[in-house]
């Protein structure tokens, strides 16, 4: 799926990131990189607000995993189990998000997944705002065949 494809299917099945205004900017194999303005997501103090940004974590995680199981020929219901935020200073520009699966734990997911019929495993995910990075978000996702 081309980017563009991927931010009107965001859009249209999960209509939270179209009021974001999140953008599915780079996806490829192992990696995806999305944005989101800060406007349609600030909060009172005109910084990035904390929801969005764990938002704009799930959904980095979810669109990386959600790739590379296409790629991998897998049809799989994939949701988020947990999600965590570090939040390293306060954003107060485009968010840009960069999710990347661990190429050590992808082999053993897809193991388990195609022997188990169901999998877990986490991404890493750093949004940043500008050069600044603000929020380092965990999210561990389960597969399910």
């Amino acid at each position: 799926m081309t980017p563009e494809a991927f931010t009107q299917y965001l859009h249209r099945e999960i209509p939270l990131t179209a009021a974001m205004s999140v953008r599915v900017l780079r996806s490829e194999a192992g990696e995806v990189e999305i944005s989101a303005p800060l406007a349609p997501n600030r909060n009172l103090h005109g910084t990035a607000f904390a929801g969005s940004l764990a938002t704009l974590g799930l959904i980095s995680g979810w669109v990386v995993l959600d790739r590379a199981l296409h790629d991998a020929d897998l049809k799989t219901h994939l949701v988020a189990q947990k999600n965590e935020c570090v939040f390293h200073a306060p954003a107060t520009q485009e968010l840009r998000a960069i999710a990347r699966i661990p190429a050590d734990e992808w082999t053993k997911f897809l193991n388990a997944l195609r022997s188990k019929g169901r999998a877990r495993i986490s991404v890493i995910t750093e949004i940043k705002a500008g050069a600044t990075l603000a929020v380092t978000h965990t999210g561990t996702y389960a597969a399910k065949q």
